[in-house]
């Protein structure tokens, strides 16, 4: 439970996007029924009911029922109706259904009749007058009931959800390495989600190690307190293959070097392409020879083996009648004396072999300014916009984001009047996103906009529907600098020493507002205030897990109002973006939460 209220529900059944993870920061779940009753009501009918859950949820006294009679049916959802069943129970008991009766609502409700449900509503309000309820409270009632009804979840469905997500965040928090490469073998066939889950295995300071041809299982594995790569993850490698060269290894022992696993390829099965593809994502590396060195020689080694196989099942060509016939020999390898490739080399290989990138990322060497701005991730863009997923009411079609990554792909076009324009993919550390740049701005930025090249791009959604393909309209680009180029927007250090006077908290008066509309802006925040009563209560664990949510070079200080004091021996460091100013609003009270 201390998992699910932190928000670090990455990879937990129904509780890993954005927003319910967000709900679940504010209910603090401490039993199965919270966790069922968020399910349900993280939809868009029930989903107005949140704050009133919530508050209802952490001060029972505030509960108030028109009628006595729904105490027990809404008394387990402090008051809020959540489920299917209460409809049922409602119209039974306040307004005298019969089971029959009630269960044709029910019908109706799972079926989106809307129509049905309003024309029960004058049985309802008679129903309901006959049991002493007023005609007003009958009808609030009623229209609660119709609102909710369009798309109400049955307590069964969530329940069994609910025992799900309860048992994948209690083997996440017990067994994190074990359920962690379980959960990565499982989505083996999305690059996207793989890239986000080894994400958060580095934050959670879980390594995964790269491929290795002696060490590596088809699936992700637990390798000591690592996650070792699963060969199936790389791409052109099926199972057929992988498991004929881990069936070699186990029956002739590990591969000395890579001539040996040339020389024994005849037990395996695998063809040029796969060696290619297992050379280029570093499955050999471990085996001393350079990446660049084995690229150069295994297509010569594959013919000279080849060559032998024929000469060893007695097959000569028709220039080699009279040549004596020689005993075959394994292939000898002469490796060319050239430098191996550089490290953007090799995240380009991986990248090509396995969908992203396995010994870093080619953004690690602009950190520091990308940490001084506001971005949005691309594989929450796109979660948003996913029939499987839960949404993100931050991401829809119009609104202003802010990404940054590497060029990866860039295609010219002319547009009807024939003015060139381009399309764009930027790939940050969770994904890739097509970004459109039209002829009037590419005009402006188009030499920026080069293969490989660094960049921030603030534009405009474009979304038409679910399970399409988003796009993001340019309208600005901002190149960025490397760590040994870039200056911080803050020369502070990263941890403040005690000794170090910190000035008053400034007023509201101070503060600029933030934009309603997301109009986003590189903020340079140098620190953020937080005034809480005291490093025990609610409000401060609460922020606290926020804070260790969104990581980022912008100090967070906490003032106890209780004793007048500044935290000064932990200072944590946020990502001042937008959407997590406003969190830390809604969790400390606008007038809490300052920056200067």
């Amino acid at each position: 439970y201390e998992t699910i209220s932190a928000g670090q529900t990455d990879g937990v059944f129904q509780l890993e996007s954005d927003g319910m993870r967000q709900m679940l920061m504010q209910l603090n779940p401490k039993g199965l029924d919270d966790i069922i009753a968020a399910i349900a009501l993280y939809r868009p009918g029930p989903m107005d009911s949140i704050p009133k859950y919530i508050e209802a949820r952490h001060n029972p006294d505030k509960i108030e029922y028109c009628t006595p009679k729904l105490a027990p049916i809404l008394d387990i959802t402090y008051g809020c109706i959540v489920y299917q069943e209460q409809v049922m129970q409602i119209f039974r008991e306040i307004a005298g259904y019969s089971f029959g009766h009630a269960d044709v609502v029910r019908r109706a409700i799972s079926k989106k009749k809307q129509g049905v449900l309003e024309k029960e509503k004058e049985a309802f309000l008679s129903g309901a007058q006959e049991n002493g309820i007023n005609l007003e409270d009958a009808e609030a009632l009623f229209d609660d009931i119709v609102s909710f009804a369009n798309y109400a979840f049955n307590k069964s469905h969530a329940a069994a959800y609910g025992v799900i997500s309860f048992r994948t965040a209690y083997l996440k928090t017990h067994y994190p390495k074990e359920y962690t490469s379980a959960l990565l073998s499982s989505v083996l066939s999305s690059t996207g989600k793989l890239t986000e889950y080894i994400t958060e295995c580095t934050k959670r300071g879980i390594p995964v190690l790269p491929p290795d041809i002696n060490k590596s299982h088809a699936d992700f594995h637990v390798e000591g307190d690592t996650i070792r790569f699963g060969l199936l993850a790389v791409k052109s490698v099926g199972l057929p293959s992988i498991s004929s060269v881990i069936a070699e290894r186990e029956n002739g022992g590990p591969f000395a070097d890579f001539g040996d696993f040339v020389a024994r390829l005849g037990k395996m099965d695998i063809h040029k392409r796969q060696l290619e593809s297992l050379i280029k994502s570093g499955a050999f590396d471990s085996l001393g020879a350079k990446r660049s060195q084995m690229l150069a020689v295994y297509e010569n080694l594959l013919e000279k083996r080849s060559a032998g196989e024929k000469r060893d099942l007695g097959q000569i060509g028709m220039f080699d009648i009279g040549i004596p016939m020689e005993l075959p020999k394994e292939p000898t390898v002469e490796y060319p004396n050239i430098p191996e490739f550089t490290a953007r080399e090799k995240l380009s290989l991986e990248k090509e072999s396995c969908g992203f990138y396995l010994s870093g990322h080619i953004l690690d060497d602009y950190t520091i300014h990308l940490a001084d701005l506001n971005c949005d991730s691309v594989a929450e863009m796109e979660a948003a916009f996913q029939e499987d997923e839960q949404g993100d009411d931050r991401y829809y079609d119009k609104v202003n984001v802010v990404i940054a990554g590497a060029v990866t792909k860039r295609v010219n076009k002319a547009s009807k009047n024939g003015d060139p324009m381009a399309f764009i993919t930027i790939e940050d550390r969770s994904g890739e996103i097509e970004v459109v740049c039209f002829p009037k701005k590419l005009a402006v930025y188009g030499h920026l906009l080069t293969y490989d090249s660094v960049v921030c791009i603030k534009g405009t959604l474009s979304a038409r529907g679910r399970d399409e393909e988003i796009k993001v309209l340019m309208n600005q680009v901002l190149p960025i600098l490397d760590n040994s180029s870039y200056v911080p927007a803050s020369e502070e250090k990263a941890v403040l020493e005690p000794d170090i006077p910190i000035p008053p908290v400034p007023t509201q008066e101070d503060i600029p507002p933030v934009s309603e509309e997301r109009n986003y802006t590189y903020r340079q925040t140098n620190r953020i205030y937080l005034r809480v009563e005291d490093n025990t209560c609610e409000t401060y664990r609460r922020a606290r897990a926020l804070v260790k949510i969104f990581p980022g070079n912008v100090p967070v200080v906490f003032y106890y109002k209780n004793t007048g004091v500044y935290e000064k021996n932990e200072i944590s460091r946020v990502n001042a973006s937008p959407f997590v100013i406003e969190e830390l609003q809604e969790i400390c009270g606008d007038e809490n939460v300052v920056w200067k």
